[in-house]
């Protein structure tokens, strides 16, 4: 069962991921146009990724060690 803290750091994550689609998209519509894209906009999307990415898998390892303890009944 999910926390009021779990829903609420997961739908930060979730704003998080909408900001990178976003700006994935407006780097894809560049590119699709045959505008060119600095290689850091690429750079910072690819980091932004990585990190939310990263956080997700925090998150979901936290919740699953705390569904893991509830089973057998641990704190």
């Amino acid at each position: 069962v999910l926390t009021k803290d779990d829903r609420l750091v997961m739908a930060l994550l979730l704003e998080d991921m909408r900001a990178i689609g976003v700006n994935l998209n407006q780097v894809a519509r560049s590119l699709n146009s045959g505008k060119g894209v600095h290689p850091s906009e690429v750079d910072i999307n690819l980091g932004n990724v990585q990190r939310v990415q990263a956080a997700v898998m925090t998150e979901l390892r936290s919740l699953a060690k705390r569904a893991g303890h509830g089973r057998r009944g641990e704190g």
